[in-house]
This record gives structure tokens, sequence and C-alpha cells, in this order.
């Protein structure tokens, strides 16, 4: 078999690498990616303090990490806390945007982004914030969260870019920081005024605000996208809506490599890690190991019927770091894929394969709606 090359097609390499059920596969650039879900849980609750305790991807910014840990976790809690309400308050607003963007004819995954954006931008930005930073919220995910959008521009104008939302994002901050008095929790950018110190950077609270625009339009954008290609891959399947959501994360995971430092030399199933490794939790070489899944590379939603506590599954990480909108997340892709039970789901797939990035997103390809009503007066005749 001709080898693959990891950085063209790391999905591949992967898949190529998870035939010898190895444990552990490496990368050029001292990174040891983990298949075996014990070591991959082992290393993101750092029962043994090898790596930093209060890493959080999320809260990783400018080369650390936004802390204490308390100030994380209130964070994550009072986000949380706002979105579930949120939610709870737009269930009519999604079933109209699901219309709107989820139709025939759209092209994916970008759409997945705009529903999400539009669904998410209130919660996102108040409209109290100012027009220029709402217009920049909508430059953002054209420009920085749709699949392979930074490729459409030069690094001096994605830099350019960068400084201007980094600064006009600030802004925003130091004026909720100036109004924090008021308690009104109106939006994210108030969850976290209200739960950091009032002499925290703006320009740090920034990074973590728009990590959460990533995370509600991206990757849960991606997530609904996944979960479309899969079903219109295979059209005359019909299953649960919650189980064809977590049979798309299984199989691609948008977060797909989570990164640890090591603080200190330590062995890992043979292997000799010391501080100049990275070593990655990879959920989806957990997801695709045959010592796990039977026909691991398969799209069979109906295998979460029988699925459990114990079932190897990190699409949203593991331990106290793991994501806190999991289950709202997973929900929201359920809801919008119910609406869509009397249409048999087609695609014209673009043949490329996904874009190796942080965020794992499906290649471009055409959402097709058949009523199922038509097929069934089809068949009759």
């Amino acid at each position: 078999m001709k080898p693959v090359d990891c950085w063209t097609d790391p999905y591949a390499y992967l898949d190529q690498q998870l035939e010898q059920e190895p444990r552990v596969i490496d990368f050029p650039g001292n990174q040891k990616y983990l298949a075996d879900v014990e070591d991959a849980q082992h290393v993101l609750t750092n029962a043994e303090g090898y790596f930093n305790p209060e890493h959080s991807d999320f809260f990783y910014i400018q080369g650390r990490y936004l802390g204490p840990r308390e100030v994380q976790q209130d964070i994550g809690r009072s986000a949380i806390r706002f979105l579930n309400q949120y939610s709870e308050q737009h269930k009519t607003r999604l079933t109209e945007l699901t219309t709107k963007w989820v139709s025939d004819g759209t092209s994916w995954p970008d759409n997945g982004n705009w529903l999400f954006y539009h669904y998410f931008k209130d919660a996102l930005l108040g409209n109290r914030r100012s027009k220029y930073s709402h217009q920049l919220l909508r430059w953002v995910v054209q420009r920085s969260v749709c699949s392979g959008a930074k490729l459409s521009y030069p690094n001096w104008q994605r830099r350019l870019f960068s400084a201007f939302v980094k600064a006009e994002f600030s802004r925003q901050i130091k004026k909720a920081q100036q109004q924090k008095d008021s308690g009104q929790i109106r939006d994210i950018i108030d969850i976290l005024v209200v739960a950091c110190p009032a002499d925290y950077p703006a320009e740090d609270l920034c990074e973590i605000y728009l990590s959460f625009v990533f995370a509600c339009i991206g990757s849960v954008g991606f997530t609904l996208g996944w979960s479309l290609y899969l079903l219109g891959s295979n059209p005359d399947a019909e299953h649960k809506a919650s189980y064809v959501v977590r049979e798309a994360l299984r199989l691609w995971p948008v977060a797909w490599n989570l990164g640890r430092q090591p603080q200190q030399s330590y062995e890992l199933a043979g292997h000799e890690i010391t501080p100049e490794h990275m070593v990655v939790a990879c959920p989806y070489a957990v997801h695709r190991n045959p010592k796990y899944w039977t026909e691991a590379a398969k799209f069979q939603p109906e295998r979460w019927a029988s699925a459990d506590s114990q079932t190897p599954f990190l699409a949203f990480g593991w331990g106290e770091h793991k994501c806190v909108a999991a289950a709202l997340s997973m929900r929201l892709v359920e809801l919008v894929l119910l609406q869509l039970q009397s249409y048999r789901i087609r695609i014209e797939d673009s043949g490329l394969r996904p874009l190796a990035q942080p965020a794992l997103a499906p290649a471009p390809f055409v959402l097709r709606l058949v009523s199922r009503s038509d097929t069934e007066v089809k068949c009759q005749r």
C-alpha cells in the first residue's frame, strides 16, 4: 500500500496507521497521537500531573492559560446556563432558520455556519453593542470560521483583519467592564466580564470571546454538516436523529486532536515522552480504532442503541475539561435533523477530501432534499 503523506491528508494517514492497531502513532515534529482510549483519557485527566493542571484548549491564550481554574469553571457554568436559556427562548427561530438554510440545492458546509451565526448572534453580541462590532462578527464568520476561508486571504490581510477584530471586541469588553455593576447578562461579553475580576485584561477576554464564536458557529455548524453529509451518503438508511449526530461525531469529530505539552519526562505505551514532545489525545484515532468498533470506518448510527458510559467517545474531550456545551450542541443539531424527517437526504459530493485544519469540517457538497411523499408515489407507480 502506498504511504500517505501525513501533512497533506492526516486523516487518511491515521486510517492507514490504525490498520496495525497501535496505541501510539508517530507524527513528524515529535508528535505522539494516541489511539488507545485509556491512554487518551489518562492524558486528558492528567492524573499524574505530567501536564499543566490549568490546561484547557478553550482557555488557551497567547501561549498561556486564562486562570485560575475557578474562573474557567465560572465562565463555563455561566455561559452554558445562559445559552440553554437562550435556546429555550428561540426554538421558533431555529425552525425558521432551518427552513431557509437547510434547503434543496444549498452549499455546505458553509450553510451550517451561517445558520448558527444567525441563531446565536444575539447571544454572542447583544443589540446594544456597536454596529461596527456586529459587522465584524459577520466578517469573522466569512473570513475565519467557514471551512477553508482563511486560505482565501494572504497572511498580511489575515493579520490586519485579526488586529481590527481584537481591537474592536476588546473595546466592547472594556466598555462592559466599566458598566459591570449593572448586573445584567445580555450576551457572552457580559458573561466574561461578570465572571472575571475587574483587572483582567480586555485583550485576554477577547481571545476567550472569539473561542465562544468559533464554538457556537463553527463547531456546531460543522457537526450539522457532517450529519447531513453522512445521511446523504447513505440515503436509504433511516435512523434516530440522536444516533446520527453521535455517529457523525464518532467518524468525524470536529475537535479531532487535543494536544498536551508535558512538563516532565515519562513513559507512555513503551515510548519515552519528554517536554519536547506534543502528546495528542486523538478522538479521530480512538473513534476509528478497530479495537473498539466493529467496522469502525462505516456509518452505522444504530450502534448507539447499545452505547453506555463506557463507550470510547471523546468528541467533546474528557474529564474536568470536557466541553460543558456538549449536550446543547448535540440537541440543536438533532432538532434541525428532526425538522427534515419528511425528506430523503441526498448529496452531490465534490469528491474532495476534508481540509487539514484545527476544526474538522466536511469537504464541499451540495445538499439535495427529496420529499418522501414524492418518492413513495413514484415507487407505487
